[in-house]
């Protein structure tokens, strides 16, 4: 609430000069209490990546496995491309974080394998879809955009043997 108090003031001051001072600078703040920390337990840590692998999302397995192994938060791991990835030093860099400072972060075992099983010259995007909850990494989703687009091109209309897609027209999909 001081904050909620105290930002319209300080536009009183500044641009409006309605007042000399912002009188919540002299407000004793109180002190942060200190955030929760807690870790997963091995069986938690086991449930959750045996959950993601059964996850139709191929991806999500891997994502989760970086930010438990990375110790990354989600929004690091979204801005990661593949030359942020150093494979032969093992390590990643994380470009963008909370605190705005760069940082690198060595990775192993399953993650540095998973990694090293998805590289090529594509760049690495990772990306969370909010509306359908989920991560899409490396172009999934276009993937599959362009493979059912493909299979719609190809689509006879039954009985006449002509293409459902055709210029000038518009074409309705629906599937029961």
């Amino acid at each position: 609430y001081l904050a909620t108090l105290s930002a319209p003031l300080a536009v009183a001051v500044k641009y409006y000069h309605w007042l000399d001072t912002n009188p919540m600078r002299e407000v004793l703040l109180p002190g942060e209490t200190p955030g929760r920390v807690r870790y997963l337990s091995e069986a938690e840590r086991y449930a959750l990546l045996a959950a993601c692998s059964l996850s139709k999302n191929s991806h999500l397995y891997l994502v989760v496995l970086l930010a438990l192994t990375t110790g990354a938060r989600k929004n690091e791991l979204m801005f990661l491309r593949w030359h942020d990835v150093d494979l032969e030093r093992k390590q990643l860099r994380f470009m963008q974080t909370k605190n705005k400072q760069r940082r690198s972060v060595p990775i192993t075992g399953q993650a540095l394998e998973g990694l090293q099983d998805r590289w090529h010259d594509q760049p690495l995007t990772i990306r969370f879809r909010p509306d359908e909850k989920q991560f899409d990494v490396d172009g999934a989703y276009d993937i599959r955009y362009e493979i059912v687009k493909k299979r719609i091109d190809k689509a006879l209309i039954k009985n006449t043997g002509e293409r459902l897609t055709q210029p000038g027209k518009i074409a309705v999909v629906y599937n029961q």
